[in-house]
């Protein structure tokens, strides 16, 4: 371990022995996500699932997901349906649909009841994809309109769909909902609320179908 490794280690250790959650907020101030699952493996057992939830819903997920799958799998142990069930809607949706089928089946369905069904709808068709065909790979937060559709509209979308991860263009179908081009953001706010978005995309994007080999 570096010296700050250590540091953080002993800081974290001592808050959680004496149950000083003060002590323990103040350790883990500023500390990313790839620090804390390297801090895990460190830890007693009883206390990793401690230090899960003394962090805030997003980096707990963050950092959950980042953690070896052994040291998962203990973690996992320790929490039950709705705890797990938290984390899962904090995660993006094609790392949930990993750690879900990571999972005994009937396992995984009682977390998918227990968020809400949009959520688990979309889940449950990720599952449904081998991992590493491209439907399992792929994340389903994009956002996609049709030729005809203009600046305005693309914006008034964006605006009411909340996107996980960041977003950096747009996709453009036809009538039967193929990809037809795409559109970068920066093109899309510099363009006059009018105009079409076939008038403004990059054509061509690459196809593939959902069951194919990411290779």
């Amino acid at each position: 371990m570096t010296t700050k490794q250590e540091e953080l280690h002993d800081a974290v250790a001592r808050a959680l022995d004496a149950t000083d959650d003060q002590a323990l907020k103040e350790a883990l101030d500023g500390v990313r996500a790839a620090d804390l699952a390297e801090l895990f493996p460190l830890l007693a057992e009883e206390d990793r699932s401690r230090l899960l939830f003394a962090l805030d819903p997003h980096t707990a997920a963050e950092t959950f997901i980042m953690l070896g799958e052994a040291v998962r799998g203990d973690v996992v142990e320790d929490l039950d349906t709705e705890s797990l069930s938290e984390l899962v809607s904090e995660l993006p949706p094609d790392d949930a649909a990993d750690f879900l089928g990571e999972l005994p089946e009937e396992d995984a369905e009682k977390i998918l009841d227990q968020l809400e069904a949009a959520r688990s709808d979309q889940l449950g068709e990720l599952l449904e994809y081998e991992e590493d065909s491209a439907g399992g790979i792929m994340t389903p937060d994009v956002v996609a309109l049709k030729a005809a559709s203009t600046v305005a509209d693309a914006v008034e979308e964006l605006r009411r769909t909340p996107q996980e991860e960041d977003l950096h263009e747009i996709y453009i179908v036809d009538e039967q909902h193929r990809p037809v081009g795409t559109v970068p953001l920066h093109r899309l706010v510099t363009s006059p609320p009018h105009t079409r978005l076939i008038d403004i995309c990059e054509p061509d994007p690459v196809v593939v179908n959902v069951h194919d080999d990411q290779e």
